[in-house]
Formats: C-alpha cells, structure tokens, sequence
C-alpha cells in the first residue's frame, strides 16, 4: 500500500482548492492501494468546510496560524519529522507554495515530492514567493499537475526540467441533476466576491438584457471582499430587482435551478463553476480568459465563449438563449458528453498514473 500525504495551507477553508483537494483525496482513499492523509500548516477551524472521507488522517504542523517566513525553518523540521515518522511515500503539495517547505523537507529521502498548480504559470496573486516556488518545482519536484493542457504549454517552454502533467479538476460523484429545468427563468453565477471573479462587470451586462427580459432574474453565488463594489454598481444601474446576492450557500441547489451559468472571471486556474454546471446539464456562457474555459466549453455546442471584455456581445448570447428554449434544451443535452470526460473515474486513472511511475 502506497502511503500519500498531501501538504495544504489550511484544509478547514471553503475554497475551490481545498475542495478539489478533498475530492481527490477522498477517491484516493476509497482505492484498496492507498493510504492517504492530509496535513495543514495550521487550521482556523476545528473541522474541513467540505467532506472528508474518515479513512483519511489529518495532520497540522502548528496550532495557530502563522507566518511562513517567519516559521520557515520550523515548519521544513515539523514537516521532515511528521513525513518519516509515519513513512510517507509521496507528497502532493496542493499550493505550489508549499513546495518551499516540502522539498528541503524531504532532502536525501526517497520520497517523491509532486507540486499542485491551481492556478497557472503566469499569475503569482501578488505573492513573490508563488513566483520564487515555481522557480524551484521547475528544477526539483518530481513533476508538476497542472489542470489545463495551454498552462502545461506555458510550464514547458519556459524551460521546466522536470514532467508536467495535465489533469483536469473533476466532476464529483453524486453532484449531478437527474434533469434539467427548460422553464426555469434564472441566470447563475458562483464564486468569491474578488476582482479575480469579475462580477464587478455583471450589472453593466445585466442593464443590457433585464430591459428586454424583466421576469428573469440573475442569481450570485458566493461571499467577498467585494460584496460592497459590486451592490454599488447594481445601485448604479438600478437592478436591485434583477442582480441578487445571495450570499455563501450550497451552488449545488442553485445550479439544478438554473436555465444557463454565466462566467464572468478575469482569469482562472481552470474554471471549475463550469464543470459544475454542466454536471447538472446547464449550458455556459463564459469569457474566454486564462485559463481553462475555451477546453470545457465548446462555442456554440453547450454554451458560448466569449472574447474577454466584450460585454455587449455577452448579453447577446445570453438574450439569445433567453429567446430561444429550444436552443437552450439543445445544449443542454450537449453537455453530457463532458461529464464522462470530466467524471472523477476518469480523473483519478491519471492521478494513480503518476503514482505508479
């Protein structure tokens, strides 16, 4: 039995990364041939935000939250302790961060250390040391898993030294609509309130199709720091009526209720909300920005991709797919398809390929 441990910031936070983290742990977990457990530098919470399976040990390297360049030294020890102590044969680091205290951790080990990218090549998210980090897991991790096939591009011509895998992010079991609402009369977005999301840009797109279409409603998903920027520009276009924040809920009720998704993020790590929502068979509309959409959506099969900025002609297709039902049920049975190619049996097979080398 091969004995995994993955490496995490803080495993009790409810974002899209501890989320993905715990799906592929979970499915891990489950096969005969692994022993998997996870280990945070700390957790603010007393337990995970998601599920995690209870065949999985957790670890944490410190008791309150700390500073990493502070606690560097410390946290390369504890980790180094915990990793032969328990006799670990593989580390995933789940930030490619974390890789700064796994591999001096494992220095002189036999153990393989395989570093996470969530997000790609070229946005650090103003953090130096993500930058330093991808520096080194180009030199020294024993392969890097990045989701989508144009950041595996970027990691190899800029020179990296060691594999590059490509892995998408899947579509967990047991998440999926048996059907799709055609009547319904709801447009759906999910996320973090942050620039990154962009749905700052909702409201100027919204004025373009709640004056065509009042009985339609858009929904927003998620909690941020930007609640109030973007309550102002729904103030600003006067949609209160039409743009609802809702606030951090379970997306999964909201995507079986919705006739299509909009994505309206400034970049991406891989576009995870999409793959979502075509699990519950909901056609997307999606600007084009880096990375991930234009490998889940196809324009104009199950949803449309759109050029980024180009506000105008997102509200065109979605007035379009609000005109036309029968367009909308047409991509909607075009989506299944895509939940094999992103099924969680398909996803793991690779995961275990690379254990297995």
């Amino acid at each position: 039995m091969k004995k995994i441990l993955f490496v995490s910031g803080d495993i009790t936070r409810c974002g899209g990364t501890e989320c993905v983290g715990m799906q592929i742990m979970n499915a891990l977990a489950d096969l005969p041939d692994y022993h998997v457990s996870v280990v945070s530098l700390f957790e603010k919470e007393t337990a995970p935000f998601f599920i995690l399976s209870e065949k999985i040990q957790r670890f944490k390297l410190f008791d309150s939250p700390i500073s990493l360049t502070r606690k560097y030294l410390s946290a390369i020890f504890r980790l180094r302790r915990l990793i032969l102590e328990e006799h670990f044969d593989v580390v995933v680091d789940i930030d490619v961060i974390l890789s700064l205290i796994s591999l001096p951790a494992t220095y002189g080990t036999s153990v393989k250390v395989y570093s996470w990218e969530h997000f790609h090549f070229y946005e650090n998210l103003g953090c130096r040391l993500r930058t330093l980090a991808r520096w080194v897991i180009r030199r020294y991790a024993d392969g890097i898993i990045v989701l989508t096939q144009a950041d595996q591009k970027n990691y190899e011509n800029a020179g990296t030294k060691v594999p590059v895998f490509q892995i998408y992010n899947p579509i967990p079991k047991g998440e999926s609509s048996v059907f799709y609402d055609a009547n319904s009369k709801l447009i759906l977005s999910v996320g973090r309130l942050t620039f990154q999301k962009g749905f700052d840009r909702i409201p100027q797109i919204a004025a373009k199709v709640f004056d065509r279409h009042p009985d339609w409603t858009w929904i927003i998903v998620g909690e941020g720091k930007d609640r109030a920027k973007i309550e102002s520009e729904i103030a600003k276009y006067h949609l209160e009526a039409y743009v609802k924040l809702v606030g951090k809920q379970d997306a999964h009720l909201w995507y079986s209720k919705a006739a299509f998704y909009v994505m309206t993020s400034r970049f991406e790590g891989f576009g995870l909300v999409l793959t979502e929502a075509l699990s519950h068979y909901v056609p997307c509309i999606t600007f084009d920005c880096p990375y991930g959409p234009s490998e889940i959506i196809e324009d104009g099969q199950n949803g449309y991709v759109v050029q980024p900025g180009e506000f105008a002609i997102m509200a065109e297709k979605i007035n379009m797919l609000i005109e036309d039902p029968s367009l909308r049920e047409k991509m909607s049975s075009n989506t299944v398809p895509l939940i094999q190619k992103f099924s969680m049996e398909s996803i793991i097979h690779k995961w275990e390929k690379i254990f297995c080398r």
